[in-house]
């Protein structure tokens, strides 16, 4: 139904979900690479947060 919002939950990312993030970044006009993302993710796992929908 058009206007509603939609049902999401916020979690910890997973770092099998790097490859995600980073595609949904390039769909965004971000540019930062794999190796950048994982080394980040290496350095602070608990620092990196997805928002999750039902989808």
């Amino acid at each position: 139904m058009a206007g509603e919002i939609p049902h999401y939950i916020i979690r910890p990312m997973k770092r099998e979900e790097i490859p995600d993030v980073l595609q949904l970044w390039r769909e965004t006009g971000l540019a930062e690479g794999t190796y950048s993302l994982d080394t980040w993710f290496a350095h602070d796992p608990d620092g990196f947060y997805v928002a999750v929908t039902d989808d």
